[in-house]
């Protein structure tokens, strides 16, 4: 026979299990970066060049999978040697497979007057609070520089959210406080 206080526990047990799937799922702003490390900007001889953006994410928190294929509107950051441009594109997210990604990067107007460019990235990641890895891309085959092929590295990370930071400069305070 159970008591009152055993079927309370049993239900609570069974609410943790139910939403424990779910906990770990979580939306956030993250700074992803592309370091180019092969292959020059076109209409450059840069052959090193970077790009950053920053856009909502829906993600695993214990293991980094993304459970979002998306399409978003960006300001995409160009570091061209000296120049650093910032242009509108629009980004298409797809991951898939075990630690696997497709990003495609449609930007109108790009630097140095280079007019519309489509940027396909393909790579892989690893997860350890934040996301790194390896990328393959290649430029849009219109433009002249069809079939070339660009290389790197990338990574991206959580941009905490100012609540967040004010919350562990007061527990910090408080830390120091007690210690006095």
């Amino acid at each position: 026979m159970r008591t009152k206080q055993g079927k309370i526990v049993t239900a609570c047990l069974m609410l943790m299990c139910s939403t424990g799937a779910i906990a770990g799922v979580t939306t956030d702003q993250v700074e992803f970066n592309f370091n180019f490390t092969s292959g020059e900007f076109p209409g450059s001889e840069v052959q090193q060049w970077t790009t950053t953006h920053t856009d909502l994410l829906s993600y695993d928190e214990t293991n980094g999978l993304v459970w979002t294929t998306a399409t978003s509107h960006i300001d995409m950051t160009f570091a061209i040697g000296d120049q650093v441009v910032t242009s509108e594109a629009d980004i298409t997210y797809t991951f898939g497979g075990l630690y696997l990604f497709d990003m495609t990067f449609y930007v109108p107007e790009a630097p140095l007057d280079y007019g519309p460019m489509t940027i396909d990235i393909n790579g892989d990641y690893d997860f350890n609070g934040n996301w790194e890895g390896t990328f393959t891309a290649t430029l849009s085959p219109d433009l002249g520089f069809g079939g070339t092929v660009l290389t790197g590295n990338w990574s991206a990370q959580v941009i905490p959210a100012p609540a967040g930071i004010a919350l562990l400069g007061i527990a910090g305070l408080a830390r120091r406080r007690r210690r006095n």
